[in-house]
C-alpha cells in the first residue's frame, strides 16, 4: 500500500462522496396525495449463505488465523519465544518486527488461503451478466456477485454467532449513530409501481426490539438533518410484485464497523432489492466495496489485536484475497479496486418525520 497509490485511492474515494452531495440538496417529497413507506433498519450483515458446520461452503475449513500463520512460520518454541521477546506480540512477525496487519504486503502467510468454494450464495446481478464465476441462489436466481462474500465466508467472525455480526447489530440497535432510515415515496400501489423515488437518511430516535429479536415496527424516526445531513440522498426505483428495486447509484452510508467509532460507508453503484411486508422490509444491498477503505476499517479501527486474537483470520491472506478477487472499478493502470458486495437486510416499518 504505497503512499502514492493511496492519495489516489482516496482522492476518488473524495469524488465520489463530492458526486453524492451534489445529489443532496432538498428533494422534492413528492405530491401530497402519494403514499409513503417509512422503513428502519434492524439488521446488517455480509449476504453469507452458510450451512450448519460449514462443511459445504468451506470443505477445507475456515481461515487460518493469526496464530495458524504464526506457529507455521516460526515452527520451533525457541524462534517464537525470540520474535515476542524482541518484539512482546505475534502480530509483529513481519521482516522487521512489522504488524502484519498494519503492513499486509511486507510478507506472505506461510499458509494458504480458504475461499468459499461452490456456486451457492446470497445477493445480486450487479453487472448484468451470468458467468462461471458467479454465484446461484438457493432459490435459484442466476448471476450473482459477491465476491467479498467468497472472501469473508469462511472466516468465523462474520458467521451466524460470530463476534463480527453481534457487533455489528449490537450498534445497529444501540446508537442512532448508524441509524439507516429509508421512505419510499409516491407510491400508488404496494405490490406493482413503475416509478418511486426512494430518500435515504440517518435516524435520531432509538429502536426497540420485541421477544422475537426484531424490531417493533411503526415507532416514529426522526430524520438527522444536522450532522446526518450528508446522509441525506435521493434514489429512483419502482415496486415489482411487492419488491423495491433501486436503479444503481453511488451512495454513502453511516458505518457502524466499531463501537464509538463512527464512519461513512461508500457503495459504489448500490441498489436496493426490498421484499415489503406488513410490518417492514427484508432484502439487499449490493453494490461495488472499495477494497482499501473495507480492509483499513478492519485492520485498523478494530485494531490488529482483537481481529487476531477474536475474529480469527490473518491481515497478509486476506488483504491478498481482497485484491485478488476485486472485480470493480478499473484504476490507470486496469487493477481493480472494489469488489462485489451484497449486503442481507432487514428493516422494520416507521414513521419518518420531518422536523422543519
Amino acid at each position: 500500500m504505497g503512499c502514492a497509490a493511496e492519495i489516489v485511492r482516496f482522492s476518488t474515494i473524495a469524488l465520489v462522496m463530492g458526486h453524492v452531495a451534489l445529489a443532496q440538496a432538498e428533494p422534492s417529497l413528492g405530491s401530497e396525495d402519494g403514499s409513503r413507506i417509512g422503513l428502519v433498519l434492524g439488521y446488517w450483515n455480509i449476504a453469507l449463505y452458510q450451512t450448519r458446520d460449514g462443511s459445504e461452503e468451506c470443505p477445507k475449513g475456515f481461515h487460518h488465523t493469526q496464530g495458524d500463520n504464526f506457529r507455521a512460520q516460526f515452527p520451533t518454541q525457541a524462534q517464537r519465544d525470540a520474535v515476542l521477546k524482541k518484539y512482546a506480540y505475534y502480530t509483529h512477525r513481519g521482516p522487521n518486527g512489522e504488524n502484519v496487519f498494519y503492513h499486509p504486503m511486507v510478507i506472505e502467510d506461510p499458509l494458504p488461503f480458504r475461499p468459499i468454494e461452490g456456486q451457492t450464495g446470497y445477493g445480486l446481478n450487479l453487472d448484468g451478466s451470468i458467468d462461471e464465476n458467479d454465484f446461484v441462489s438457493p432459490e435459484g436466481d442466476e448471476g450473482i456477485d459477491n465476491e467479498l462474500y467468497r472472501v469473508t465466508g469462511c472466516i468465523p467472525g462474520w458467521r451466524d454467532g460470530g463476534m463480527v455480526v453481534g457487533i455489528l447489530n449490537s450498534e445497529v440497535r444501540a446508537s442512532h449513530k448508524p441509524r439507516i432510515l429509508l421512505e419510499i415515496i409516491d407510491v400508488d400501489d404496494e405490490k406493482n409501481d413503475e416509478a418511486v423515488t426512494v430518500m435515504i437518511y440517518r435516524g435520531l430516535d432509538p429502536v426497540e426490539g420485541g421477544a422475537d429479536g426484531k424490531l417493533i415496527p411503526f415507532r416514529s424516526q426522526r430524520v438527522d438533518k444536522t450532522t446526518g445531513k450528508r446522509f441525506i440522498q435521493q434514489v429512483s426505483g419502482r415496486i415489482e410484485n411487492g419488491v423495491l428495486v433501486t436503479d444503481p447509484q453511488d451512495i454513502v452510508l453511516p458505518s457502524f464497523e466499531q463501537r464509538d467509532s463512527p464512519g461513512v460507508r461508500i457503495i459504489r453503484d448500490a441498489r436496493f432489492r426490498l421484499s415489503l411486508n406488513d410490518r417492514g422490509a427484508e432484502g439487499y444491498i449490493g453494490g461495488y466495496t472499495d477494497v482499501e477503505r473495507w480492509y483499513l476499517m478492519f485492520a485498523k479501527t478494530w485494531g490488529a489485536h482483537f481481529i487476531a486474537d477474536v475474529i480469527g483470520w490473518s491481515g497478509p491472506a486476506t488483504y491478498r484475497a481482497l485484491h485478488h478477487y476485486a472485480d470493480g472499478h478499473p484504476d490507470e493502470n486496469g487493477q481493480m479496486t472494489t469488489i462485489s458486495s451484497a449486503y442481507k437486510v432487514e428493516f422494520a416499518r416507521a414513521f419518518v418525520v420531518h422536523d422543519d
